[in-house]
């Protein structure tokens, strides 16, 4: 499994400039039959807008606001139907993020396959649209794209 994905948030101010916030994630998965899929992995993020933030303001001690990569381990489950999945994703940020109140989180959200799951293709390129939530609480909805290899 790769995935690459992006996200453009909005801080602080609403209608306010938008930042993207770059994600790449790589793991391995196991068919359960034809309809379910385990997976696992790693995955790091980078949020422009921390940056923006710390040059805007001229912060010289970031360490009450965090670094803007992020390192995760994730495990998560996908339901498929053909060329569709729905996906859940637990997550685990490997070191203390300021930035949330919770160092773990999930994901969930469709994934369009390129061809249906089990026609033998060597690569399967797929799209996603996930929402990311800390708690209940969702932070933002992350577009992806990715492969099967």
């Amino acid at each position: 499994i790769l995935q690459s994905g992006l996200v453009f948030i909005e801080e602080m101010i609403f209608g306010g400039p938008t930042y993207p916030v770059y994600h790449l994630k790589v793991g391995g998965g196991l068919y359960l039959g034809k309809i379910y899929h385990l997976m696992a992995g790693f995955g790091w993020e980078y949020d422009r807008a921390i940056v923006q933030f710390i040059r805007d303001h001229d912060i010289q001690d970031i360490s009450n606001y965090g670094s803007p990569h992020v390192l995760s381990l994730w495990i998560g489950h996908e339901f498929l139907f053909r060329k569709m999945g729905i996906v859940t994703k637990g997550f685990y940020y490997m070191r203390p993020n300021p930035q949330v109140a919770d160092q773990w989180g999930m994901y969930i959200g469709p994934q369009f396959y390129l061809h249906p799951i089990h026609e033998g293709h060597k690569i399967n390129f797929y799209a996603g649209v996930y929402i990311k939530a800390h708690k209940a609480v969702a932070d933002y909805i992350q577009f992806s794209i990715g492969a099967l290899l």
